[in-house]
């Protein structure tokens, strides 16, 4: 029975053509130009910059750090001669220098940009990447390296943008840090000179433009999941217009459960939303080389996506129902899809309006899907995309449930 509600409703949708086009073209249309003409914009984590942006954020200097280092010293029983190498060694490897140091050379290559603060000054949305240092961040590293004392915190790194290439530099340097530190209190151990500090090197191959996110990037999933809420607002659309033609009765006499009815709508929705997302990532790939570099996670996602799309559709058909019209699904067209459009990020990065929306935003089933997409684009992996994922399975549960309890029984109609 199921095939059967699932094929009428493709069959509706093919006779509305004009819609059905406009669903399907409308988001090419906007990708082509939003993407050209604000590929030359710098916004980190959203559109066309040439650059990584990152910052290295110390909450104490390294000089207060050491005389600290030299204080600890002088209450152990340790000779003064001996005192004075660890404090000399200590300064040649300070974590948040050899950091900085590492981005520099980056810079040199032209691949970032380098920012250092002390204290907390730096605005984490401000850049793609920042590495933060706590308090005695320092010399927690120097009693572990040198006296074997316990590993100090790990510092914090956050990556609002180009991940791929945060993740990457981070992955190298502290793998290189960790080997250093263990070559250091062996040396020291066996009586042997501490190894020099190793220049960190990182794979530049790994941190080309195809990690950066373009203008064209940004668009291809903003635009992708705002116009997919619209296939929700067209099923519901014309599931009034099958209740005013008394088709919806007609099915009743059949004896088609009510929940049937709504699962055939769900499933509609489904399939166009796919529909919709392949042709505009297909489209983006061949025309803009827009990359998607997990294309398992992408279909997880646009499946993820789709579902919502379908749980939606079903809603909406029910209110509908409720209030006999289709004031609700025009209200959703209209206001809805802006709102959450606007909040989701579809238009430009919110979170450099405030982070607070941009956390709203995060929550909400499109702006979950739409970070989850820059995210693979942007070469992460799936430990940063399920729990956006979570965030939709569960907005596709409360719709769908919701439609159940709100759509009118037959007596009702």
């Amino acid at each position: 029975m199921f095939k059967t509600m699932l094929g009428k409703e493709m069959k509706q949708l093919l006779r509305e053509r004009s819609e059905l086009l406009t669903l399907l073209i409308m988001p090419v249309i906007l990708i082509t130009i939003l993407g050209s003409a604000l590929q030359n914009m710098m916004s980190p984590g959203s559109a066309g910059t040439d650059k990584v942006t990152t910052a290295v954020v110390s909450e104490t200097s390294q000089e207060e750090e050491l005389n600290n280092f030299a204080d600890y010293l002088a209450n152990q029983e340790i000779a003064a001669e001996e005192r004075e190498t660890l404090i000399e060694e200590a300064a040649n490897v300070s974590v948040p220098e050899l950091l900085t140091e590492t981005l520099d050379a980056l810079a040199d290559d032209g691949l970032l940009v380098v920012s250092e603060y002390a204290g907390s000054a730096a605005e984490k949305d401000n850049y793609d990447g920042v590495w933060h240092f706590e308090a005695d961040y320092r010399e927690q590293a120097w009693k572990q390296m040198f006296l074997g004392e316990a590993r100090p915190e790990p510092a914090e790194v956050e990556a609002s943008g180009q991940t791929a290439v945060i993740e990457g530099v981070s992955d190298a340097f502290f793998n290189e840090l960790n080997w250093q530190k263990e070559a250091t209190y062996l040396a020291l151990a066996e009586g042997e000179a501490v190894p020099e500090p190793i220049q960190t090197e990182v794979n530049v191959e790994q941190l080309d433009n195809r990690s950066v996110i373009t203008s064209f990037d940004y668009y291809t999933a903003g635009m992708a999941v705002m116009f997919v809420l619209y296939t929700a607002t067209f099923l519901a659309t014309t599931a009034h217009t099958e209740r005013k033609s008394h088709v919806y009765h007609r099915l009743l006499t059949s004896n088609v459960p009510m929940w049937m009815y709504l699962a055939g709508k769900g499933g509609a929705g489904v399939l166009l939303s796919l529909l919709q997302l392949s042709l505009i990532f297909a489209f983006s790939s061949l025309v803009f080389d827009v990359s998607f570099q997990n294309l398992g996670l992408t279909a997880v996602i646009a499946g993820g996506l789709a579902l919502t799309v379908g749980s939606l559709s079903m809603l909406l058909t029910a209110v509908n129902y409720r209030i006999r019209n289709e004031q609700a699904s025009a209200l959703f067209a209209s206001v809805g899809v802006t709102i959450l459009a606007f909040l989701g990020g579809s238009f430009f990065n919110v979170s450099q309006l405030s982070e607070t929306v941009a956390t709203i935003g995060r929550i909400l089933p499109n702006g979950a899907a739409m970070q989850s997409l820059l995210a693979v684009m942007g070469g992460a992996g799936s430990e940063l995309i399920y729990p956006m994922l979570l965030s939709i399975i569960v907005f596709s549960v409360l719709f769908a449930g919701a439609a159940l309890l709100v759509f009118p029984r037959k007596e009702d109609l």
